[in-house]
């Protein structure tokens, strides 16, 4: 599985992570997996666009 792929899967856990929150009405557990998502995908973001290849 490619970087890409694995990234997309952990945002697209959280996401569902943010579902489950709205559904049984814990904001908190909405709050964290939706900023964790965010950040993954600005993270890839910026691995994708090469800001962070050259650092490492």
């Amino acid at each position: 599985m490619s970087f890409t792929g694995i990234i997309f899967l952990i945002a697209l856990i959280l996401i569902i992570g943010v579902i489950i929150g709205f559904l049984i009405k814990s904001k908190l557990l909405s709050l964290i997996c939706g900023v964790l998502s965010v950040l993954i995908v600005l993270f890839w973001f910026l691995v994708a666009s090469g800001i962070l290849t050259n650092c490492g």
